[in-house]
């Protein structure tokens, strides 16, 4: 008893042909529906003029097994379709089952043949031979369809069938006919098989070919990158070393000047306010002895109210000597505070300009740009002593005698 239906990947699934037909294995559906056409093709003559009852009858049974399958397969047709659409795999397990079972309801209960067997060529060759009503009533004794086979065609299809079922009639030809049909199609199969294997074997070798080159060449350019990689890394390691070297050099010079750093930026900011301070009171004080001066002025020059005649009046020599006096203190003060606000100003500048050599010093030394020879001549532009700017002549004017003595002198 052959197996009703084996499904395997690939929708490739196996039925029963029956006791003359054995098993056959249909890779797709496609495959089932190309082998169906031509078993349609083979038993259309039941179709055709004249029309008979016995043809009919067979016909049923025949019609009725091609639309059971032919309502499974467009049904998995439906199915393969939905699962694309949800990109899954369809599950065909109960269709594949049901067209196992009416394979084996058409050629194992009912009897049926296919084309391929040696009845199906007994019969082809039966019709033309003897025509269609012998054959008919010959495919009805093979399929053991109860009608009447009285008749001359009835009598002679039975007594063909059964001389060809018992072997009283030389079935010889018929199965040659068969399994030189057989031996064709597995020649075709074989054959297109064996260039499908010659082609996929040269291309296999192609691609190793290829696989040789391209393994070839990524292990040179392997080796290639890795030694690349390797120098990068050692100039890489090599740099960072020196880079740390530098850095650590730097900061210890940092370390070493950052007092000195934050001493003279506090130094600017502190004369950049005194500056200001003392531009404001060269302003204020200027002023005040300025009015003070006009207010004496006007006040040692002006004659008595009580003088007969005014216009002949002069100021004494010693209103004149106090008012002299007083202009040469007050520019001696103003010129002090002018002087003291200069000298700020010229701090600021140099407590900048040293912050910036500093850190212009520290750039150059961390980039390792710098010869010793420079780096002495830096460090003792920065530590040099700082001046005061204030001038060294800020006493007092000179007097008429110290002028005189001077000139004396010269």
């Amino acid at each position: 008893m052959h197996p009703i239906f084996s499904y395997m990947p690939n929708e490739t699934f196996e039925v029963s042909l029956g006791k003359d037909g054995g098993t056959k294995v249909f890779n797709s559906v496609e495959e089932l529906i190309g082998w169906m056409a031509n078993e349609q093709q083979f038993w259309s003559w039941l179709g055709q003029q004249p029309h008979t009852n016995e043809k009919q009858t067979i016909l049923n049974q025949f019609d009725g097994f091609v639309r059971s399958v032919n309502q499974q397969v467009n049904e998995i047709k439906s199915l393969k379709n939905q699962a694309t659409e949800r990109k899954a795999e369809p599950d065909l397990t109960r269709n594949f089952t049901n067209i196992g079972n009416f394979f084996k309801q058409f050629y194992e209960n009912q009897h049926g043949f296919s084309s391929e067997t040696p009845k199906g060529k007994f019969i082809e060759h039966l019709k033309k031979e003897q025509g269609q009503g012998v054959a008919t009533v010959a495919c009805g004794y093979f399929m053991q369809v109860g009608f009447n086979y009285g008749g001359y065609d009835g009598i002679r299809g039975a007594i063909a069938a059964t001389s060809f079922d018992y072997g009283l009639k030389d079935s010889a030809m018929s199965e040659k006919i068969a399994l030189e049909e057989l031996r064709l199609h597995w020649q075709t199969v074989f054959q297109n098989f064996e260039k499908e294997l010659n082609a996929e074997s040269e291309n296999h070798k192609q691609l190793n070919s290829d696989a040789k080159i391209q393994l070839t060449s990524q292990k040179e350019n392997f080796d290639q990158l890795v030694s690349t990689s390797k120098e990068n890394l050692d100039h890489l390691i090599s740099t960072s070393k020196d880079d740390w070297r530098k850095l650590k050099t730097t900061y210890d010079a940092e370390l070493a000047i950052r007092a000195p750093v934050l001493y003279w930026k506090s130094k600017a900011t502190s004369h950049l306010k005194l500056s200001w301070i003392f531009a404001g009171v060269v302003v204020v004080v200027g002023g005040a002895i300025f009015w003070l001066l006009f207010l004496e002025v006007r006040r040692l020059i002006e004659p008595p109210t009580s003088l007969p005649q005014p216009e002949l009046w002069h100021p004494e020599y010693w209103r004149l000597a106090i008012l002299i006096a007083s202009a040469l203190i007050g520019v001696w003060i103003v010129r002090i505070l002018v002087r003291l606000f200069l000298s700020n100003v010229h701090l600021q500048t140099d407590a900048k300009e040293r912050v910036v050599m500093v850190q212009t010093y520290l750039a150059f030394l961390r980039r390792g740009k710098i010869s010793k020879e420079d780096e002495q001549f830096i460090l003792k532009t920065l530590f040099r002593p700082t001046a005061t700017g204030i001038m060294k002549d800020d006493a007092v004017p000179l007097t008429a005698l110290d002028a005189l003595t001077k000139i004396g002198r010269g």
